[in-house]
C-alpha cells in the first residue's frame, strides 16, 4: 500500500524546463525544484511512499512525487488520470491531497475500525505495521516495516498486528511507552510438533542475526507487550524470544505471550525490575524458559514447559502466582538476592511443577561465599510432582524442594508428590534435600514445613548440609514413603502428640542439653535412686533391652543418643549399646558395642555416637533404648516409678522388649514387642 505524508501548506519553485510540457499522461519526469517548506518536500521520509503537488495556476493536472533526493524529484505526470498540461517555466507547486489518497484512507479506516474497538477500546493511537509495509503471509521479510512503525509511532501507542505471521531477520527494537500487540490468538502449551498457527506469529528466518527476536533497550520503561507468539523453529542458534540489553528494562507488560522453540531463552530479563506478566508460555526452548534474575516483579498464570534449561529463575521480592514449570531442568531456581538494604520475600502461591529433570522448586545462593543475604522464599498452596527425573533414572540426590546455601525457606500448606510416568521406581528420590554452597560451605538457615503432604521414594530429607533440627517439619504434614498414590503403595501418615513428655520437652527447650534435639523429659525430673529400684532409677537385668517413649519430629536428624547413669557403676561388663527404635520397635539407629569392662561409670551422662545417623521420616512416637551385659549392672537415672499398670497400655510407655541380647542389633531389625514396666522411666535424649 502507497503511504503519504501531509505538510502544512507545503509548496516549492520547479526549475526550468520541468513541467513546461504536455507528455502522455504516466510519463516519469525528473526535475530540479526549490522548496520553501519542510515536510515531504525536504527529504525522503521513512515509511513514506508518495505525495501529490499541483500548480495553483492549472489546478486539472494532479502530478505524484514518488522519490526525493536533496533538490532532485522523480515525478509522474497526469496522476489519477487527470491528464497533463504545459506550466510556465519556473511555476510554483503546492502539495494537495488527492481523491485517491482519500478514497484509500477511507477504505483503510473502514478495514481496520473492529481491531480498534475490540483490543484497544481506551481509545490509544494505534497503527497497523501492514500500513507500514508488513507481509502477513510471512512470504517476505517484515522487519524493516515493523520497525518503522515502532520507531515512528508517539509515546502511547500502540503498533498492532494483524492476525498472519510476519517474518524477521533481525530484532525487533520497542521503544520506552509503546506497545506491539497482534490478533488474539491461543497461548497454551503446545505439543512438541505442533508450532503455533492462530493469532499473531512472529518467526525469525534461519538467516536472521541478533540476540533476540524482541529486544528491549537498555533502560527502556513502559513497554507493553501482548497477544503475540514466537514461533522460533527456523530460527538459528543462541537467539532469545525477548530480551533486554544493557542495564535492562523496566515497568515491562506482558499479557498473551508465547514464545515457541526458542533458540535460546525464551524470556530473559538481563538487568531493569519491576516486570509484569500475565498468562505467557514458554514452550520448547533450548535454553531457560523464563530467566528473570530481577527484583520487584509480579508473575501469574505463566508457564514454562520443556525447556532443556530451568523453567525460571527469579530474583527478589516476587510474586508467582499460579505459575507452572513442567519436564524443564529445575522448575523455580530462586536466587532471590536482596537490593537496596530492605529485607523482602519471594512467595510462590498456588504454582506447581511436574516431571522436572532436576529439582521442584530450586533455592540457591550463589553469592562467592554462599553467605550473602537471600530474602526468605515462602510457598503457599503449592505443589512439586514427580520432579527427581534424572534422564529416567531416577535418584541422583534429586528433590521436589531442594535448598542449598544460607536461605530459609518456609512451606505451607504445600505437597510434594512422587510420579511413576518417567522412572518405574518412582521420583523424586527425596522430598527436601539441603546443601552447603560456596567456598565457606554455607548451610541452609531454616527449613520450615507447615501442613500439606511429602512424598518421596528414598527418604524424607537428605540434609547433606547437616541442618539438623533446622529442618522442622510441623506434626500437622503427612507423609508417604514409597510411589505414593501414582501406583496404590505407600502408606500415608499422619502423627499426633503422642506423650505428654514431647510437650513438656518442648515446653523446657531452652533448658535442654546443647544439641538436644528431642528428650523423655526434663532433667528436673531425675529424682535421685536406689540401686535395685525406687524413685529415680532401676535396676537393670543383663542382656534385656530397655525401651523408653520419645516424641520426635519428622525431619529431625538423630546422631547421637544419651543416658545418666544414677549412683551404681558397671562392673564386670562385656556389651553396651544404646538404640533408637520406630513405633513398630523396628530398629532405626544403633551405636557402636561398648565392651569395657567398666563402660558406665555412676552419675554419668554416657552419649555414644550412631554407626548411621537417622533422619525422622514422621511426626510422632519412638523408643529410646539400651542394653548391658555384665556382672555388675549400673542404674540408670529418670522418673519415679509409674503408677501400677499405667505403663502397658498401647502404646507403651516404657518397659522392655528382647531378651538374652549381647551384641547390638543391625539397622531394621525386628526388636520383641515392647513390655510395659513403669519402674523403667528413664531420663534419655537424642542429639
Amino acid at each position: 500500500m502507497a503511504t503519504e505524508l501531509y505538510a502544512n501548506d507545503a509548496a516549492g519553485t520547479v526549475a526550468p524546463p520541468g513541467g513546461t510540457t504536455a507528455p502522455s499522461a504516466g510519463t516519469v519526469e525528473t526535475w530540479t525544484v526549490t522548496t520553501t517548506s519542510a515536510g515531504p518536500f525536504s527529504a525522503a521520509v521513512t515509511g513514506v511512499s508518495q505525495f501529490h503537488v499541483a500548480d495553483p495556476a492549472a489546478l486539472s493536472e494532479l502530478m505524484t512525487v514518488t522519490n526525493v533526493t536533496g533538490s532532485t524529484w522523480t515525478v509522474t505526470r497526469g496522476a489519477e488520470s487527470t491528464g497533463t498540461l504545459p506550466h510556465a517555466a519556473g511555476f510554483t507547486i503546492r502539495q494537495v491531497v488527492s481523491a485517491g489518497a482519500l478514497t484509500g484512507t477511507a477504505q483503510f479506516a473502514a478495514a481496520n475500525a473492529w481491531p480498534a474497538d475490540q483490543y484497544f477500546g481506551s481509545g490509544r493511537p494505534w497503527f497497523d505495521v501492514c500500513a507500514f509495509g508488513a507481509d502477513p503471509s510471512g512470504a517476505t521479510d517484515s522487519t524493516a516495516a515493523i520497525n518503522n512503525a515502532l520507531a515512528a509511532v508517539p509515546h502511547g501507542s500502540v503498533v498492532f498486528l494483524p492476525a498472519g505471521t510476519y517474518q524477521t531477520s533481525i530484532p525487533l527494537n520497542v521503544p520506552s511507552g509503546v506497545s506491539l500487540a497482534g490478533a488474539k490468538g491461543s497461548c497454551t502449551a503446545a505439543a512438541d510438533a505442533t508450532p503455533p498457527a492462530a493469532g499473531a506469529i512472529l518467526a525469525p528466518a534461519a538467516t536472521f542475526t541478533g540476540t533476540a527476536v524482541i529486544i528491549l533497550a537498555s533502560g527502556s520503561t513502559g513497554i507493553h507487550i501482548s497477544d503475540l507468539w514466537l514461533n522460533c523453529t527456523a530460527s538459528p542458534a543462541s537467539v532469545d524470544g525477548i530480551a533486554t540489553t544493557g542495564a535492562g528494562a523496566a515497568g515491562i507488560y506482558m499479557q498473551n505471550v508465547g514464545i515457541y522453540k526458542a533458540t535460546g531463552t525464551a524470556f530473559a530479563a538481563y538487568g531493569g525490575d519491576g516486570w509484569n506478566l500475565v498468562t505467557c508460555l514458554a514452550q520448547n526452548c533450548t535454553g531457560q524458559g523464563f530467566n528473570l534474575p530481577i527484583a520487584d516483579s509480579t508473575y501469574i498464570n505463566c508457564h514454562a514447559q520443556s525447556c532443556t534449561g530451568d523453567g525460571w529463575t527469579v530474583g527478589a521480592n516476587i510474586r508467582l502466582v499460579g505459575c507452572r514449570a513442567d519436564l524443564n531442568a529445575n522448575g523455580f531456581t530462586i536466587n532471590a538476592a536482596d537490593g537496596g538494604g530492605y529485607l523482602d520475600t519471594v512467595v510462590l502461591t498456588g504454582c506447581s511443577t511436574q516431571r522436572n529433570n532436576h529439582n521442584g522448586l530450586n533455592v540457591v545462593n550463589t553469592s562467592a561465599t554462599g553467605y550473602g543475604f537471600r530474602d526468605p522464599v515462602v510457598a503457599t498452596a503449592c505443589s512439586f510432582a514427580g520432579d527427581g527425573v534424572n534422564g529416567g533414572a531416577g535418584g541422583g540426590g534429586y528433590a521436589g524442594v531442594a535448598v542449598s546455601g544460607c536461605n530459609t525457606v518456609d512451606l505451607a500448606g504445600t505437597t510434594v508428590l512422587t510420579g511413576t510416568v518417567d522412572v518405574a521406581g518412582g521420583c523424586p528420590a527425596y522430598a527436601i534435600s539441603t546443601a552447603v554452597q560456596g567456598s565457606s560451605n554455607a548451610p541452609p538457615t531454616l527449613i520450615q514445613v507447615n501442613g500439606g503432604e511429602l512424598n518421596a521414594i528414598t527418604g524424607l530429607v537428605n540434609d547433606t548440609a547437616a541442618m539438623g533440627a533446622r529442618v522442622r517439619i510441623s506434626p500437622m504434614t503427612s507423609y508417604v514413603l514409597g510411589s505414593g498414590y501414582q501406583n496404590g503403595s505407600g502408606t500415608v501418615q499422619t502423627y499426633p502428640v503422642l506423650n505428654a513428655e514431647f510437650t513438656g520437652a518442648q515446653q523446657e527447650i531452652f533448658t535442654q542439653p546443647a544439641g538436644c534435639v528431642a528428650t523423655t523429659m526434663s532433667r528436673a525430673r531425675c529424682a535421685g535412686a536406689i540401686p535395685g529400684g525406687g524413685a529415680g532409677s532401676a535396676q537393670l537385668t543383663s542382656g534385656t533391652l530397655y525401651i523408653r517413649s520419645i516424641g520426635i519430629l519428622a525431619g529431625t536428624l538423630i546422631s547421637n543418643i544419651t543416658f545418666l547413669t544414677h549412683a551404681q557403676a558397671e562392673s564386670g561388663g562385656s556389651n553396651g549399646w544404646y538404640v533408637l527404635l520406630d513405633q513398630n520397635m523396628k530398629v532405626r539407629a544403633v551405636t557402636a558395642d561398648q565392651t569395657s569392662a567398666t563402660f558406665f561409670a555412676a552419675s554419668t551422662m554416657t552419649t555414644l555416637p550412631v554407626g548411621v545417623a537417622y533422619r525422622a521420616t514422621y511426626t510422632g512416637l519412638f523408643y529410646v533404648g539400651i542394653c548391658v551385659v555384665a556382672t555388675g549392672m549400673p542404674s540408670i537415672a529418670g522418673d519415679g516409678a509409674m503408677a501400677a499398670g499405667s505403663a502397658g497400655p498401647a502404646p507403651v510407655f516404657c518397659g522392655s522388649s528382647s531378651t538374652g541380647q549381647t551384641t547390638p542389633p543391625t539397622v531394621g531389625t525386628q526388636m520383641a514387642a515392647a513390655s510395659g514396666n513403669g519402674n523403667f522411666n528413664f531420663y534419655a535424649y537424642l542429639s
